[in-house]
């Protein structure tokens, strides 16, 4: 049966049914929908119609008290002639009980309270001035009129009718009666209905559900809010516009969807929304109707109608399998006879496979007992200490390396409590362990220690782990114990070794940075040994020039003196002073420029003062300093930088990095006899100066260039070169100036430092 079930439903059919039911399915649901909502609409219509005379009905009651009020003779004379202010308010009460109004109060032409039924009440109207209001404004100049507003006192809304108080032609009062809202709608409302009602403004001040209570049928224009603020109609509610997310218009039905605050997405509401006119002419009566209202409907009309089409396919298929089921049964049959004979073949096969099965199990039995006594041996034999208690702490089993390991016999330790083989700290970590896996039933693993026969401690190693029962229930414990008594001395031998040697390192660091220190004084004090043999040059030939003019001073003076002196002598005297004037002069000149350019940059290097400094200016500087060393090699240096460039920053850092960058240069870039050009360029980037220095030397080789920074590194070490002046360089622009540094080079091109620091550096604090 199965079988004929199987391929008689095949793919095609199951399709094509599956699309009947899709395609009967969306009919149903488009004419149900269809039907429904005309029903609904047609049926809200009604209901609405209802509503609209309800209301007018009740409006029409609520106009007769404020007429007969107002009319009343005793009010007229009340208005005109203020006396026995008390018995006009108790009058009000009891004429508000009669009327069924929330509210009763007269006002004077000037809109001030007179008189008012809640004159008992804290929020009584007594006194309290309503010439804001519209229902005054209007009936004051003789025009009845009713009003819908928020009660400046009581807070709570309502049905304003207002009749002037007239005495003759004048108005002298109005007389105002005020109606809950609540009973302009009748309480025979249904669950699924939501009815309310919108004033001139659009504004809903009544309706069977609170949420819905002032809010808007649409965003009101600005001078509107405006308005109803300045009457205070609604107070100072914001007047929101109802939640609407979504509107669709259908068959002139109008369904909007709404979502209200603090609910999900899933929560939002469909609604048929229908809405009349009011009697009055300036109101509008709406109800909402959820959509769920017709879903039983759509639901049963489209569960017929696929029932219908499913009972109808049942019907051909059943026919259908009848039909198969007579032609194959006699199959079935003869298979079935087949399979009773294989099945008992199966059987006997079985039969054997469980008698197999059985040795096997004899077997195993056997072969665990054998491994049970192998791992005896193990336990017992183990290099580990093995040691088992119950519950109570008390010893159940030993091995003989635990035994060894504390001096005792194994007999010795059976029966004793583990903790009389501790010291007092290896007891309270063991107690701590025990509690431990009490609660949580996990294996611990710990150091503590032993105490020996002999009375030394011995420190352990123990893995513990909760022994229980086929019930889960705890039985005792079982731990591994390894001696660690020789790894612990060396433990104690390498910390000592590591506090010697972190001395070491530190002594190393203070002799590292004495050295970087004596190289800089050395390079200063190299500067200072240049610059006097540079300054020795102009002063001699200055004081050999001064000298001469000694000289010829006292041989005219003699010739003077003998009066023997003529024109001659006195013109080639004075020629000659002149001449040798001038050029002690440019001398002595050039000596003022070198002593000046020293001080300012040997001050710099030994006082690392922060200042504000021309880099261009400050280059020329520096360059001069090194003439000496300079002027002896082939080399032409250009500097590449803007005149008004300034840095705030620390110039003997500057002119240090400079300085080493030059003599790195003379020493590992070219020969003693090598041309060469070097430039220094430096240019601003916002916040930044790059200083590139460039030369076209010897270059660097590749397994050199990251070693370049690295302290007391030289290539050329006995003739010169220390491995400390990159060094310095790189430790400058890293912390003095706060900047970084890097190098690129190929061996016998040259090779170019780019330096980057800030415009204006941070002060350092110590």
């Amino acid at each position: 049966m199965k079988n004929t079930i199987k391929q008689f439903f095949n793919l095609r059919i199951v399709i094509a049914f599956v699309a009947v039911c899709l395609i009967t399915v969306v009919v149903a649901y488009v004419t149900t929908k269809k039907n429904e909502t005309r029903l609904l609409r047609k049926e809200m219509q009604e209901r609405l119609a209802i509503l609209n005379r309800f209301q007018s009905f009740k409006l029409e009651s609520y106009a007769i008290p404020a007429k007969t009020l107002s009319e009343n003779p005793i009010i007229v004379e009340f208005c005109n002639h203020i006396y026995n202010v008390d018995a006009m308010n108790e009058y009000l009460s009891e004429f508000s009980v009669s009327a069924e109004a929330s509210l009763v109060f007269i006002l004077n032409s000037d809109g001030i309270t007179i008189a008012s039924s809640n004159y008992k009440s804290p929020k009584s109207l007594m006194g309290v001035d309503y010439s804001f209001r519209e229902y005054y404004k209007k009936a004051i100049k003789g025009q009845p009129n009713t009003f819908v507003a928020q009660g400046t006192r009581t807070k709570l809304l309502g049905y304003y009718n207002a009749y002037p108080i007239r005495h003759g032609a004048d108005v002298i009062g109005v007389a105002v009666v005020k109606y809950d809202l609540l009973s302009l709608l009748p309480p025979d409302i249904g669950v699924n209905e939501i009815v309310f009602i919108s004033d001139t403004n659009n504004v809903i001040f009544d309706a069977t559900d609170n949420r819905y209570m002032l809010h808007t049928m649409g965003k009101l224009p600005e001078k509107t809010m405006k308005q109803l603020k300045d009457s205070k109609q609604y107070l100072s509610e914001p007047l929101p516009p109802l939640p609407v997310i979504k509107t669709i218009v259908e068959d002139n039905a109008t369904i909007i969807t709404l979502h209200w605050n603090g609910s999900n997405k899933h929560d939002d509401v469909q609604y048929l929304m229908e809405d009349v006119l009011s009697t009055r002419g300036d109101w509008h009566i709406y109800m909402l109707v959820t959509l769920s209202k017709i879903n039983p409907t759509i639901i049963f009309n489209i569960s017929a109608a696929v029932s219908l089409v499913s009972v109808i396919f049942l019907i051909v298929m059943l026919l259908s399998l009848m039909a198969l089921d007579i032609k194959r049964r006699k199959e079935y049959e003869q298979s079935i006879t087949a399979a009773n004979n294989a099945l008992e073949r199966m059987v006997n096969e079985r039969t054997l496979q469980l008698q197999e099965k059985i040795g096997q199990l004899l077997s195993m039995e056997q072969t665990l007992h054998e491994k049970e006594r192998k791992y005896r041996q193990l336990v017992e034999l183990s290099m580990e200490g093995i040691w088992a208690v119950d519950n109570d702490g008390i010893t159940t089993f030993v091995n003989h390396a635990i035994a060894d390991m504390l001096g005792y016999t194994m007999d010795e330790m059976l029966g004793v409590n583990f903790l009389e083989f501790m010291d007092d700290e290896g007891k309270i970590k063991a107690i701590e362990t025990v509690k431990s896996q009490a609660v949580t039933g996990h294996s611990d693993r710990l150091e503590t220690t032993f105490l020996h026969k002999s009375g030394k401690i011995v420190y352990a190693v123990v893995a513990a782990t909760a022994l229980i029962d086929d019930n889960r229930n705890p039985t005792g414990s079982f731990a591994v114990i390894s001696d660690i008594t020789k790894r612990r001395e060396t433990e104690t031998q390498l910390k000592q070794s590591m506090s010697d040697l972190e001395r070491a390192y530190n002594d190393l660091k203070r002799s590292q940075q004495h050295l970087i220190q004596s190289e800089k004084m050395a390079s200063l004090g190299g500067m200072v040994a240049g610059v006097a043999h540079e300054i020795n040059t102009p002063v001699g030939i200055a004081y050999t020039l001064s000298s001469n003019i000694v000289k010829k001073s006292e041989t005219i003076v003699a010739a003077f003196n003998d009066k023997s002196l003529n024109k001659s002598q006195l013109e080639d005297y004075i020629t000659e002073v002149e001449q040798n004037g001038q050029l002690i002069f440019r001398n002595l000149q050039r000596t003022a420029d070198l002593i000046k350019s020293f001080k300012m940059v040997a001050a710099d290097q030994v006082t690392q003062e922060r200042r504000t400094f021309r880099i261009k200016e400050y280059l020329e500087e520096i360059l001069l300093t090194l003439h000496p060393k300079l002027k002896h090699c082939q080399l032409n240096i250009e500097i590449t930088c803007s005149e008004d460039l300034t840095v705030d920053s620390y110039p003997g850092a500057f002119a240090q990095i400079i300085t080493n960058l030059l003599l790195n240069s003379l020493i590992h870039a070219y020969a003693p006899c090598d041309k060469g050009d070097i430039s220094i360029k430096v240019v601003a980037k916002e916040t930044e100066i790059t200083v590139e220095y460039k030369d076209d030397g010897k270059g660097i080789s590749q397994e050199n260039l990251n070693r370049i920074f690295d302290p007391f590194f030289t290539t050329r070490r006995g003739t010169g070169g220390t491995g400390l002046g990159l060094h310095i360089v790189f430790n400058i622009v890293t912390q003095t100036l706060g900047g970084r540094i890097d190098c690129k080079s190929t061996e016998g091109e040259g090779a170019t430092f780019i330096i980057e620091f800030p415009t204006i550096r941070e002060k350092q604090h110590d």
